[in-house]
């Protein structure tokens, strides 16, 4: 699939090209298909495999835009495209100092070119959001439904690597600051069945919260729901759980999936293996992603009963 079509299809309105994610999301986006490629490339059509997404899913599409505008993934051009992780990308990934961690986001963060033209204009001290949007709206040639969500985008992406805060310390700094305060300052309380949100580097690695399923022999680390790996006990905060989705009305078409509700972060997992007319099929999900896989059994169960149709010996 060529960049051209990437782009078509990942574009949901009229409104001047912008990642559909801020940057903090598109960050865990990089760090899960880092772990599912590793250094491989990865055909533009699979890279949704890393997020739980259908391939070539509108979601997948958008979320590989949106990488490459912030300067996360590169690509050939061509029919076979290939996706790789970017050198900033790469950086930021291996570098240990948190000082060259922030570096990297901050170029990442004025890379599109929307930010960083409307970073110019406005600065550290944004009109209010009715003198934007008309801007938006009326002078650029954003849709009022777009010209909301890119304020969104725009707003968390320059909160997460700190433009907007001027005499904000330096990320050294700032930890050895939080060290000396938090020296004689006792690990949070986690018991079993708590939420809690992990929070490495200053990025927050768990969205929505996960709850704690166990709490490891050393005390010092917990499991949570869905992960065999030991979370930091120093390095979490108990939170409330996350508020269950509504129900539908009986008799009503199902909410569509949103890009920043659980299933949209990727934290649902599914793993659906088909051999002949056989599904080999494991699953990690809530309330939404249940849906998302019901609706794809539909598939699979077409695809079954046509396979058996031309298996099944004549009379």
């Amino acid at each position: 699939m060529s960049d051209i079509d990437l782009d078509k299809k990942a574009k949901r309105d009229r409104s001047p090209g912008y990642p559909f994610i801020p940057l903090k999301t598109a960050i865990q986006r990089l760090t899960a298909f880092e772990e599912y490629f590793k250094r491989h490339p990865a055909p533009v059509g699979k890279a949704g495999l890393a997020w739980g997404m259908a391939p070539n899913g509108s979601q997948a599409l958008q979320t590989v835009a949106a990488l490459k505008a912030f300067g996360l993934l590169d690509s050939e051009r061509g029919k076979d495209a290939q996706l790789t992780v970017s050198e900033d990308a790469r950086t930021y990934l291996r570098a240990q100092q948190d000082n060259v961690k922030r570096e990297v986001l901050k170029r990442a963060a004025l890379k599109p070119k929307q930010i960083e033209v409307h970073w110019q204009a406005w600065g550290q001290d944004r009109p209010p959001d009715p003198i934007c949007l008309d801007v938006l709206v009326l002078k650029e040639g954003f849709s009022q439904d777009g010209a909301i969500k890119f304020l969104k985008v725009y707003d968390e992406t320059i909160a997460f690597v700190g433009l907007s805060e001027p005499d904000k310390l330096s990320v050294d700094s700032r930890s050895e600051h939080v060290d000396v305060e938090q020296q004689n300052v006792p690990p949070p309380e986690i018991k079993v069945g708590d939420y809690i949100q992990w929070t490495s580097g200053g990025i927050d690695q768990f969205k929505p919260p996960r709850k704690v399923i166990g709490i490891f022999p050393d005390g010092a680390h917990v499991q949570v729901f869905g992960s065999n790996t030991g979370v930091p006990i120093t390095e979490t905060t108990v939170v409330d759980p996350p508020a269950p989705p509504p129900f539908p009305p009986v008799g009503s078409n199902p909410p569509r999936v949103d890009a920043n509700s659980a299933w949209g972060q990727g934290e649902n997992k599914f793993n659906v293996l088909q051999t002949g007319g056989r599904l080999q099929i494991s699953a990690d999900v809530d309330l939404e992603g249940l849906q998302e896989l019901k609706e794809m059994l539909v598939d699979y169960e077409a695809i079954l009963t046509r396979l058996s149709k031309r298996t099944k010996p004549k009379a």
